[in-house]
């Protein structure tokens, strides 16, 4: 059963409300969720049963992501955390693209590839941002069991299968499977990662009353909700890898209930909110950092945790994008090495499922970039009369 979706708040500067459909029932927080384009969004109704899951129709769009790296400007000082409005000349126009952070860190490690072998390899071993520096374990109370339980990475599925199934596999087959353990694997390391930003930065902020809710609503919109999202889908490909001993037989329905249909819309919806808030939230955590000395101490430390696995702050927020970004990819290789017909279209579905929903993430990305510009542009037309 899904857990009760909980309010977030959305500036006064932002119009618009999308209003969920939850069987009937108000959600936290007393107000429907912002829009952040002044366009009403048709309300979403949560399926009683995920595993019919209704048919979505593709996207008829493709999106061929771009790399940038958004350069937060530093602010002037305040006494809470606000629309980053810096003095020396407007914020960069996110644009229609993907934004996605190149992580400038000495380490340079990516949270989702570290290590890693490209698709086309022979073999995809576990996903591991990074190994896990020795240092102090943070206090048990601050540790979700999910996260400790996420703390070991699977082991892949040739482990696993019996030898002699994997003796009697074609090649497309065996390949097929190498890129649902893929699939699987990544996963894995991206729910790591997001209870990583819940469990080690943004609870303790908020226990230690260092952030308030509100600024850590902004900074972490709809994080429990994604975060569950994400686990379930996780859940869903670690209970048919099991039921299929290891070797997946029909993956397609897994696909469609999670990016087709009514959860798919509604995971989009998450996603975008999330997304769309990134660059402000670097904005305003860099800011943070340089004028509030007990907010970087916590930083610093909760950093040196080796549940980051030498991973900053900076660095953990963009993993929803990158994920949105992988999507398309993983089901379009395992659709290629499919011999069913109605299996292989299936799973090409759920890839233009996806590309729909990085699509949408995209202009929202796009719209809340251009708020920020316009807000700071009437700032310095108000501060030159």
């Amino acid at each position: 059963q899904k857990p009760k979706i909980r309010g977030f708040h959305v500036p006064n500067w932002i119009g618009g409300s999308v209003e969920k459909d939850n069987k009937g029932k108000d959600i936290k927080g007393g107000s429907g969720r912002g829009s952040l384009t002044d366009i009403p969004v048709p309300s979403i109704k949560k399926p009683e049963n995920p595993g019919s899951m209704p048919n979505a129709e593709p996207a008829g769009n493709s999106l061929t992501p771009t790399t940038t790296e958004p350069t937060p400007t530093d602010g002037q000082p305040s006494s809470c955390l606000e629309i980053p409005l810096p003095p020396d000349g407007p914020l960069q126009d996110i644009g229609a693209g993907v934004s996605v952070i190149e992580h400038n860190s000495p380490h340079d490690t990516h949270p989702e590839e570290s290590d890693r072998e490209s698709l086309d390899g022979a073999a995809f071993p576990p996903e591991v941002p990074g190994q896990a520096p020795t240092s102090p374990s943070p206090q048990l109370e601050e540790i979700d069991p999910r996260l400790q339980e996420l703390e070991q990475d699977p082991p892949s599925w040739r482990v696993l299968a019996s030898s002699e199934t994997l003796k009697n596999l074609s090649k497309k087959e065996t390949k097929r499977q190498e890129v649902i353990n893929e699939l699987f694997a990544t996963e894995h390391a991206h729910v790591r990662m997001l209870s990583v930003l819940q469990w080690v930065f943004a609870k303790p902020l908020e226990r230690e009353e260092i952030l308030s809710s509100l600024d850590l609503e902004t900074i972490f919109p709809s994080l429990e909700e994604i975060i569950d999202m994400h686990y379930n889908f996780y859940e869903s490909l670690k209970k048919l890898r099991v039921s299929d001993n290891y070797v997946v037989k029909k993956i397609s329905p897994t696909l469609l209930n999670r990016f087709g249909g009514p959860e798919g819309e509604w995971f989009q919806k998450l996603t975008a909110r999330f997304c769309s808030y990134q660059t402000y939230a670097l904005d305003q955590i860099k800011q943070r950092q340089k004028k509030d000395p007990r907010f970087n101490f916590f930083i610093q430390e909760a950093e040196s945790k080796p549940q980051c696995r030498r991973l900053q702050l900076k660095d953990i927020i963009p993993t929803e994008m990158q994920r949105l970004t992988k999507y398309p990819l993983l089901l379009e290789n395992i659709a290629k090495n499919t011999e069913e017909k109605e299996e292989k279209e299936s799973i090409q579905q759920s890839a233009e499922c996806c590309r729909k929903i990085l699509n949408h993430v995209n202009e929202e990305v796009k719209t809340m970039g251009n708020m920020l510009t316009l807000k700071e542009y009437q700032k310095n037309w108000t501060h030159r009369g």
